[in-house]
Order: C-alpha cells, then sequence, then structure tokens
C-alpha cells in the first residue's frame, strides 16, 4: 500500500517469517489481507460506518483546530505596542498597555480597526513573521506543538483512507491491532498540540500575560475525544473474518459468511424477479400486437363493402326466361328458369 500505516501493517503482518509457520495462533493473528468485493463489509456494516463516522469527524476537528488562529486567547498588557509592533525592535513606550488577541498554531487573529474601533475577535488571519517567531515566543515548545499536528495531519489521512479499504478489504486480528495503535496514537498527537499553553506564546508576550483555550482549543479537545472513540470501535468490535461468530440454527457460523450468503441469495431472486419481468413484457408485447393486427382487420373488414358482380341481364324474349325479382336490400336479381305453369313458378325455389 502506498500510505505508511498501510505499509507498516502489511511489513509485520505479511512478514515472511508468518507465511512459514501453519499454526492456528498464528493463521490468526496473521491473516493477510483479503479482497471481499466492494461494499461488502467483511467486519459489519455497522462497525465499519461508525468507526468510518468517528475517523472522518476526528480529522476534520483536528484540521479546523490546526487551521485555526482562534487555538488560544492572550490577555497581557506591554508598552511595545500590538501584537503586529511588539517584535520589531522599537523600543518601549512611555504607557503600557492592555492587549487581547487570538493566535493558533500557525497564524493569530490580526483585528480591523472599524472606525476607530479595535475588537480582538472580528479580523483576519495572518501568519506569524519571522521576528514573532524568533525573536519573541518561538520556543522549542512552540515548534513541538507545531510539529504534533503535522503528524496528526497525516495520521488522519492515511487512517481515513484505511478504513474506507476495510468497507472491501478484511484484515486479521494483527492489522486490527495496528490499526487501533495508530487511532489511540492520533488521540495522543492531536493532545500534544495542547503544549503551546506551556510555550513562549503564551507565557514570554507580554506582562501579566493569561492564556486559554479559544474555539480552536476546544474543537482540538472535541478531536481528542473523536480518535479515542474510533480506537475504542477498533480495539472492542472490529472482529476478524471468521471469528465474528453467531448462534444460527443451532450451530456456531460466520456472521460475515451469513452476511455473504443472504447477499447472493437476495441477488438470485432479483435477477430472478427481472428475468421474471422481461419475459412477461415480452408477452404483453406479443398480445398487444395480436390486438392490433386483429383491430386493424377488423376495421379493413368494416370499411370496405360488399361489391358482388352483377350478372348479364338475359334477354326476355325466350320462353325460358321469367321476368326479374328483388332481394331484400331492393338489388334486382335476375333469375332464369324452365317454368311450366304459374303454380310451379310460385311454389319454386329460386336459383340465383
Amino acid at each position: 500500500f502506498p500510505f505508511p500505516c498501510l505499509s507498516l501493517s502489511s511489513l509485520v503482518c505479511d512478514h515472511p517469517f508468518v507465511s512459514q509457520h501453519d499454526s492456528a495462533f498464528l493463521s490468526r493473528h496473521f491473516r493477510n489481507m483479503q479482497f471481499h468485493g466492494f461494499c461488502s463489509y467483511p467486519h459489519g456494516g455497522y462497525v465499519t460506518f461508525g468507526l468510518l463516522l468517528a475517523c472522518l469527524a476526528g480529522t476534520g476537528a483536528s484540521w479546523y483546530a490546526f487551521a485555526s488562529c482562534r487555538f488560544v486567547v492572550l490577555n497581557y498588557a506591554t508598552d511595545l505596542g500590538p501584537f503586529n509592533q511588539m517584535f520589531d525592535n522599537r523600543g518601549a513606550g512611555d504607557v503600557e498597555e492592555k492587549y487581547q488577541i487570538a493566535a493558533g498554531l500557525f497564524s493569530w487573529l490580526q483585528p480591523y480597526n472599524r472606525r476607530g474601533a479595535i475588537s480582538w475577535n472580528d479580523g483576519r488571519c495572518t501568519g506569524y513573521t519571522r521576528n514573532q517567531r524568533e525573536g519573541g515566543f518561538g520556543d522549542d515548545i512552540f515548534e513541538v506543538a507545531r510539529v504534533f499536528a503535522v503528524i496528526t495531519v497525516l495520521l488522519s489521512i492515511s487512517i481515513f483512507l484505511w478504513v474506507l479499504i476495510t468497507m472491501c478489504v478484511s484484515m486479521g486480528r494483527c492489522h486490527i491491532r495496528l490499526l487501533s495503535m495508530v487511532l489511540l496514537l492520533s488521540s495522543i498527537t492531536t493532545g500534544m498540540s495542547m503544549l503551546v499553553l506551556r510555550s513562549g506564546l503564551c507565557n514570554n508576550v507580554g506582562n501579566n500575560t493569561e492564556c486559554s483555550l479559544d474555539e480552536g482549543g476546544l474543537v482540538a479537545i472535541a478531536a481528542i475525544i473523536l480518535w479515542f472513540v474510533a480506537f475504542l470501535i477498533a480495539l472492542l468490535f472490529v472482529v476478524p473474518v471468521g471469528e465474528d461468530l453467531i448462534l444460527v440454527e443451532g450451530e456456531l457460523r460466520s456472521d460475515f459468511e451469513e452476511r455473504q450468503a443472504a447477499r447472493k441469495r437476495k441477488e438470485e431472486l432479483r435477477r430472478q424477479a427481472q428475468l421474471e419481468r422481461r419475459i412477461h413484457r415480452e408477452e404483453e408485447a406479443v398480445y398487444q400486437k395480436e390486438q392490433r393486427q386483429r383491430q386493424r382487420a377488423e376495421r379493413h373488414n368494416r370499411t370496405t363493402p360488399n361489391k358482388s358482380k352483377k350478372p348479364d341481364r338475359v334477354d326476355l324474349g325466350t320462353p325460358d326466361t321469367f321476368g326479374t325479382v328483388e332481394d331484400e336490400s331492393g338489388t334486382e336479381v335476375y333469375i332464369k328458369r324452365r317454368l311450366d305453369n304459374i303454380e310451379d313458378m310460385v311454389d319454386s325455389e329460386y336459383e340465383i
């Protein structure tokens, strides 16, 4: 894996030394990562989503806290001028004034001057200058706190990607323990950012300095708690595949394998339903086509008149012919019949 934590996990848990032993203990604790399909959740959907949400919240809280320019609030008195001028070696002034500023690990809140009124919590984030860090409060403790903040950011990215991978890849017990250790390490490194309270920023700026946590510091405390919650989830609820046993019909079976079997049955039922719907649509299409053809034929028969060929009129002058009669529709029908007398003509059936 290209990420530091995953590389460490692969190096330790997939070492050739492990593959040379076939004992049940080693196979249980050093099982290699295995891909089971996208969104298969080998360690359980609820556990994976809970761990993912905790890591996502911890990552967001950590980034916000370290990027904030309001990690701490300083109240101090000095005769060297405002915070952006007191480290420029301008010399002391005549009157000592009280100031209040908000500062973070990498920037501070420079107040706006709105119509002659300055509010300490209304301004823009401004990076520290070299004079401020080297000639003022930039001691070793302050630099260590900044380094731990950078380490936390790098760990949070690796952890978040690692947890995303667990949505489709199963881990052995060794990988789970390493993930738990990294989560605990993230909680510790986030807490080490509180060293800023012991640094020169909170102790070497002006006189009678009072330093307290602002919104960035409070969010950092929330990040510590969230990383620790993620650590507990990974330690207590993430179980290797094969050890997540449940009781099914009086037998102990793997919960993941049962979910996989149920997922396969559901997929087969879905495909069967799709096939049945397709066959039904085809039969319905054939039926509709036959209906349209039948209706078209009926309309054609109703609109086309029945034209019978009219026979040629015979010569009525011969003794073998007899006049004309009309049928029910009023059409003249010409008949030819040999008749002997009038009674035979009345009683006989005419041939058309």
